[in-house]
């Protein structure tokens, strides 16, 4: 997934829906990939007209809800659109309480795509984090930390070399990797497919 992915925001009730159904069953691991991270990060200016039409078409689609305070922040031109401090807030959580992340990136996403927050600012993290019990101090520290940053160029590497699309949810069974979705799939289609699997494995 990536934290300025509408598509994986769209995906984010069928991924919290079976995270909290199959939680118990199978260790599920989080990986951002860093779609606008580097040399791809760009200011929000000529996309936004693109981003409103696409997420438009996102919300029709899966039923997600983008908040106005969202289309409205789309009028912001200078606004820069970098995956890395979002991932890197998604990396710090799965770090120190990987017990939250799932949570925690879903807030992530609800700050952009509900509430237009902005998420270059480690102050968004901060009130996520006090939303979940978390301790922002600890977060903060840690978040600003060279350790996270490198572990989060770090999960982009590894998330390369699982998935060239978001989102994609891949199962791994020892030393192969099953693909389960890829882009928008409904949580219905998605309980059923990991359903036979359980059969089939039992």
């Amino acid at each position: 997934m990536d934290p300025l992915c509408g598509w994986c925001y769209g995906n984010s009730q069928t991924i919290s829906q079976v995270y909290e159904q199959y939680k118990s069953d199978f260790e599920f691991e989080l990986l951002p990939g860093g779609m606008f991270a580097g040399r791809n990060a760009q200011v929000q200016g000529h996309m936004a007209g693109y981003i409103r039409q696409h997420d438009r078409h996102i919300q029709t689609t899966t039923g997600a809800v983008f908040g106005e305070a969202y289309f409205t922040s789309l009028d912001n031109p200078a606004l820069l659109l970098d995956s890395e401090p979002p991932s890197r807030a998604i990396v710090t959580v799965r770090t120190l309480w990987p017990d939250q992340v799932f949570p925690f990136a879903a807030q992530v996403q609800a700050a952009r795509f509900q509430q237009g927050k902005n998420l270059n600012e480690a102050e968004t993290y901060a009130d996520i984090c006090q939303v979940l019990g978390l301790d922002k101090e600890t977060f903060l520290s840690h978040f600003h930390s060279e350790e996270m940053k490198r572990l989060t160029q770090e999960t982009f590497r590894q998330a390369a070399t699982y998935a060239q699309a978001y989102p994609t949810l891949l199962l791994e069974n020892g030393r192969s990797l099953q693909l389960l979705s890829s882009g928008y799939t409904p949580a219905k289609a998605l309980v059923q497919k990991i359903s036979s699997i359980k059969i089939l494995s039992s």
